[in-house]
Order: C-alpha cells, then structure tokens, then sequence
C-alpha cells in the first residue's frame, strides 16, 4: 500500500519541473532588454557625441562672428568720431581769434593733439596760430610756444641702437635742425618774423642750444656755396 505521505512529494516535483522553462524564458528577455539597452546607450554616445562636436565648431564660428562684427562696430564708430572732428576744425581755427582767453587755450590745444596725430586739416589752424606768439597775454603766448616745442623740438633718439652719446647727440640736433626748417617753407613775411620770435623764445628757454645754432649756421653756409 502506497504512503500517504508520497502525495505531497510528487506535486512538488511537478511545479520545479514547470518552472524551468519559464526562469529560462525570462533570463533570455532579460539579456536581450540589456544587449538592447546597451546599443541604445551606444548609438546614443555616438550621436550626442557628433552633435556636441556640431554644436562646439558652430558656438566657435558665432563667437568669431560676433568678435568681427563688434570690430567692424568699432572701426566704423571710429571713422564717425573722425569725420565729426574734421568738421569741427574750421570752428576750433576761428576760436585763436576770440577774445577769451580759455577759448585760445583749447584752440592750441586740440590743434596740437590733432597735428600730432598727423591730420592734414589741423596744419593751416597750426600755422595760423604762430601769430599768437606775439600775444600780450603771457598764459596764450606760453601756450603756443610750447606747442610747437613739443611739435618741432621733442625729437626721440633709440639709444639702444648701438650709437654712442655723441652720435646720438648728433642724429637729436640734425632732427630738430630739419624740423624747425620745415617752418620756413611757404612762409610769409608776417610768418618769418613770427618764427624769428619764436626761436628767440626757444633760445631764452633753452630748449634751442648751441650746438643746434651751430648746425644751423654751417648748412646755411654750406648751401651758400
């Protein structure tokens, strides 16, 4: 006769040997979810990869963009300031013959700035001004003395440009020489003599020396002859 306890044993074989299939059936699910899943990431890196790359070489042509447009802005605002000062110096010229003082100041002042700047439309203001050497007003013929010192008298020499002090010295002199004859050059009467009280001013305050005097006297009597 048969145990009853052998009943409980078979029907616990029966559902181990039905579950195998089925723990098989979900490990497989479960590796192809995660072979899936690891392509997707892959393909993912690979994309996002070559659209940063697309997006990093785009943010860097629209920043040298932006970088030429705000120097094309600023060329173009400094060609504007330009053209408003040109038109200002016919004005700046008529302010030497005003009757206030600090109206002559900034005359010889804004001529001077834009002299040495090399604009060619402050040269006539610039030589008009020579006439104000003559000024009673001591603040004025200062001014005008001192501008045309800066402008024809302040000569730079490299003294690093393997010359000793005496040729140094020399190329200075020959410098000043050749910018004070500069002034000469279309001169009136009127201009001559204002240049002759120039010098003379140049001279009192040393800024003319003697060597510069000598220089002067030897080209002339060379050219004489």
């Amino acid at each position: 006769a048969a145990s009853p306890l052998s009943h409980p044993q078979i029907s616990e074989e029966v559902p181990n040997s039905d579950s195998q299939p089925a723990s098989a059936s979900q490990a497989e699910a479960q590796s192809q979810k995660l072979r899936v899943q690891a392509w997707t990431d892959r393909l993912k890196d690979i994309y996002m990869g070559e659209a940063y790359a697309a997006n990093s070489r785009q943010s860097e042509a629209c920043a040298q963009i932006a970088k030429q447009q705000t120097l094309i802005a600023c060329l173009r605002q400094s060609l504007q300031f330009v053209e408003q000062v040109k038109s200002a110096i016919p004005f700046v010229v008529a302010m030497l013959g005003s009757s206030t003082q600090s109206d002559i100041l900034e005359a010889v002042a804004f001529l001077l700035a834009g002299h040495q700047q090399g604009m060619a439309e402050c040269a006539p203001g610039f030589k008009k001004m020579l006439g104000l050497v003559w000024s009673k007003e001591a603040a004025i013929k200062q001014a005008v003395v001192s501008a045309y010192e800066k402008m024809y008298t302040e000569v730079f020499v490299d003294q690093d440009a393997g010359i000793g002090p005496d040729e140094a010295e020399k190329l200075r002199v020959s410098a000043i020489v050749g910018s004070l004859s500069q002034l000469i050059c279309s001169a009136t009467l009127g201009d001559l003599l204002s240049l002759e009280k120039l010098v003379c001013e140049f001279v009192r305050s040393g800024v003319i020396d003697k060597p510069v005097v000598q220089v002067r006297l030897t080209d002339s009597f060379t050219d004489t002859f």
